[in-house]
């Protein structure tokens, strides 16, 4: 395989193409763009993928919380000030 990057027109899409385990990092504004794509993948991802949240966001947001509640991919990391 040529190592370079490969466009996606789909989270869907994006997701099919990445090796397991699954690497996600999410480079978002924070807020609900970044809630209304965790909430996205974590339907696409399996246990054992990791969603990466790259945009600044605060832990205690409800959608973030709920997604780790519910076990969607194994690991989340936020990244905040």
């Amino acid at each position: 395989m040529k190592v370079g990057a490969a466009g996606a027109y789909s989270l869907a899409e994006l997701v099919k193409k990445l090796v397991t385990p699954r690497f996600v990092w999410l480079m978002l504004p924070a807020g609900t763009t970044v809630d209304d794509h965790i909430e996205s993948l974590s339907g696409l991802l399996q246990k054992g993928d990791t969603i990466i949240d790259g945009g600044n966001s605060f832990l205690q947001r409800r959608a973030a919380k709920e997604c780790v509640a519910e076990a969607c991919p194994e690991l989340i990391i936020w990244i905040s000030e």
